[in-house]
């Protein structure tokens, strides 16, 4: 669920089930309890790339918090 008002970035994911209250930067899977960061997106989840190659691409966070917010 995405709240009124917030921004997805370009090319970010949203795990299903997450309820996104504040704006999402550019290039980032986000999701889980309290909305963490969870990885960088490098491959786009679009029909010109498999789940395979998307997956392949994510960078983990090592450091899981806030997500960036647009900019």
């Amino acid at each position: 669920m995405i709240l009124p008002g917030v921004h997805i970035g370009k090319g970010s994911v949203i795990r299903a089930g997450t309820v996104v209250s504040r704006d999402v930067g550019p290039g980032l899977l986000v999701g889980n309890a309290g909305v963490q960061t969870l990885a960088e997106v490098t491959v786009p989840l679009t029909p010109g790339h498999s789940y395979t190659e998307f997956v392949s691409g994510l960078r983990p966070v090592r450091n899981k918090g806030s997500y960036r917010e647009n900019g």
